[in-house]
């Protein structure tokens, strides 16, 4: 275990991730190492969009290293890439969360609802957001579209830190 080490570049980034995950991947090269698989890109084509949102999402579980300030900088990475993505734009929303900035998060998660209109994830988010921005009808406004884009199925429920006020207060 590398400690803060780990994840500086994505070669380091390969080596730990590579075998379950990137399949899709068809640029690396496979060498096997004794026990243990290592996959390296063949090019820089290899660093594509999911790369990123997966470095992100690595970068923002690592408290000792950048943590999200590093995730929010991949996961841009991630969007300037491939800017349909609604995986980038969601977890990039999550990242500036982590940065404790509500209005990048804010911006994001709106990106993230305008690519995937119809996935209930991002609008629930957005609600959140909005309510720690104490713009609570936008909240509810965006709650109540999760809530419809469920169809009956079990919804994310909003943050329970979050209280929104009733209008008799």
């Amino acid at each position: 275990y590398a400690g803060r080490d780990l994840f500086l570049n994505e070669e380091d980034f390969f080596r730990f991730y590579g075998r379950e995950s990137y399949e899709r991947d068809e640029a690396r090269e496979a060498q096997a190492d004794g026990k243990f698989r290592v996959y390296r890109p063949r090019a820089a084509q290899a660093l594509d969009s999911p790369f990123y949102v997966r470095w992100g999402l690595a970068q923002m579980t690592l408290p000792f290293h950048e943590g999200p300030t590093k995730a929010v900088e991949l996961l841009k990475k991630a969007v300037d890439l491939d800017p349909r993505s609604f995986s980038a734009w969601y977890y990039l929303g999550r990242a500036h969360e982590g940065a404790k900035q509500p209005s990048e998060a804010l911006s994001a998660y709106a990106e993230a609802a305008k690519v995937a209109p119809e996935t209930p994830e991002a609008h629930n988010r957005l609600g959140d957001t909005f309510a720690r921005l104490k713009l609570y009808d936008a909240a509810r406004v965006e709650w109540d579209t999760a809530r419809a884009l469920t169809r009956g199925e079990k919804a994310e429920a909003p943050n329970p830190k979050v209280q929104t006020p009733n209008k008799s207060q």
